[in-house]
């Protein structure tokens, strides 16, 4: 299980911290200038995140990692060697080669699980023998070869990823307590499918197009999770603010004007500003909040003699 478990860490740490670096910028954007704004706290918490995808690691290594392991597996494979329980999906792709496979789902059969997982899996077993086979067919010597194919064999390990993460969504919903509210569960499994079906549509996930190389969907395949993703989006927005305070962040860890349990955003904002230093004299001598900053440091400069 050591090699598994290694290469569950490396991918989990690659895609964990991307995800939250990517996620805390969309969030610094939808903040619009306010954004930008050190009393928000956005970027800080977004500094600090990005830099994670470098630090203990980084993500590209990482990913070669995740990808070695799964050239490894298939060598094994190859071989007929037995593979753990958690990779037996690339056993049934190896057994079952069906070239003219196609996905027979429809509109909302995308929002049951095991469709959801059976394009996932499609996608990664699509991805991890392609690269098997260009690395072990090419002429060039080992080191020039993972070189020449590096983005495909980090594409494969995306991918692998994602549909482990996706088993083990599953795994960890089918495990909730009996005394679990109807309403959590819903919520709960309609944030797998957006995770799911987000996955297989958005444009920057791994090899958006590989599902239409093989034929696998079919272009009006696509449309129908779009509209079932804006539905999920919709269905979700009024758990977002609950389903995120869940995490109990307190306005101490986040550190944001922005982000305070009261809600009260411009008067925190206003409070914040009101405690700097340089609007601390301001206030005392009633000359208004910028003109002694003005005129102790931007006035001297206008007026120096060159």
């Amino acid at each position: 299980m050591l090699p598994y478990l290694h290469s569950l860490a490396a991918g989990m740490k690659a895609w964990a911290t991307q995800e939250a670096s990517d996620g805390a910028e969309d969030a610094r954007k939808c903040c619009g200038g306010h954004g930008l704004l050190m009393m928000s706290g956005v970027p800080d918490i977004a500094a600090s995140i990005t830099a994670a995808a470098t630090f203990e690691g980084d993500n590209y290594v990482l990913w070669q990692q995740v990808g070695r392991f799964l050239v490894k597996l298939v060598d094994a494979l190859k071989s007929g060697k037995w593979l753990q329980p958690q990779m037996s999906y690339l056993s049934e792709m190896h057994e079952h080669r069906e070239e003219s496979l196609m996905c027979s789902a429809q509109n909302d059969q995308f929002l049951e699980r095991i469709v959801q997982l059976t394009v996932c899996r499609h996608r990664a077993q699509r991805l991890v023998f392609p690269v098997h086979a260009a690395l072990r067919l090419s002429s060039k010597a080992p080191a020039e070869a993972w070189n020449e194919h590096m983005m495909a064999i980090i594409s494969a390990g995306q991918a692998h990823l994602q549909y482990t993460g996706l088993q083990a969504f599953v795994t960890q919903l089918d495990s909730l307590p009996h005394t679990t509210t109807p309403a959590l569960r819903l919520s709960l499994n309609q944030l797998r499918s957006l995770f799911a079906l987000s996955n297989i549509i958005d444009p920057r996930t791994v090899n958006a197009m590989s599902f239409f190389e093989d034929g696998y969907l079919s272009s009006a395949q696509p449309n129908a999770i779009r509209r079932l993703v804006k539905g999920l989006l919709d269905n979700i927005l009024s758990d977002a603010i609950v389903l995120t305070d869940a995490w109990d962040f307190n306005d101490a860890s986040l550190c944001s004007a922005l982000g305070m349990a009261d809600g009260n955003v411009y008067e925190n904002l206003m409070r914040w500003v009101e405690q700097l230093p340089i609007n601390q004299r301001a206030l005392k001598e009633n000359v208004g909040v910028f003109r002694p900053a003005r005129s102790d440091s931007v006035e001297p400069i206008l007026k120096a003699k060159m």
